[in-house]
């Protein structure tokens, strides 16, 4: 099978794994379809991990024989509303420009608009390459806008700020 063919495949024809340098060298496209059930670290910060996340990685290498690898990754999340702790349904769409270096020292080098992928001539889980960037582009707090969360609202709130808890403490005798 011809490494072209091989980059076009789809869904359950995906390689596990990957060597970036190979791909790059050969100006190769990887897109399709994971689900996020499979994704380790992704999938406990999930209500429901049966979604899926949508990619495309474009492989090339520049005038330089750097080699690149261009990342687009899109899905629609469900995961608990820090506010009201009821499902929120949480859009991801990244783009990365990732410089396929060696190590850390080398990652240096890079330009500003571009974030390293560490590789050191094993294969790369594609997967786990996947996982990463939608890891990077989630909320630190996803929530609800105000309109349409459950939890109470600030006027609700407010009624509740004239009583101080520790008023009845006032009473007692020392």
């Amino acid at each position: 099978m011809a490494l072209d063919t091989l980059c076009r495949l789809m869904l359950s024809d995906l390689p596990k794994t990957i060597d970036p340098i190979r791909l790059a060298r050969a100006g190769s496209r990887l897109e399709g379809s994971l689900e996020t059930g499979i994704m380790e670290r992704l999938a406990p910060l999930l209500m429901t991990p049966d979604g899926h996340v949508d990619f495309r990685l474009d492989f090339l290498q520049d005038s330089d024989g750097v080699n690149i690898v261009e990342s687009e990754c899109c899905t629609a999340l469900s995961m608990q509303c820090q506010r009201c702790f009821n499902p929120v349904a949480i859009e991801i769409h990244t783009h990365s420009r990732l410089v396929v270096v060696a190590s850390e020292e080398a990652a240096r080098d890079i330009p500003a608009d571009c974030e390293p992928l560490l590789f050191n001539g094993e294969n790369l889980d594609l997967a786990r390459m996947i996982e990463e960037e939608i890891l990077l582009a989630l909320p630190i707090a996803p929530r609800h806008e105000h309109e349409q969360c459950h939890a109470g609202t600030r006027d609700s709130l407010a009624g509740n700020r004239g009583k101080n808890p520790f008023s009845i403490l006032k009473n007692l005798e020392l």
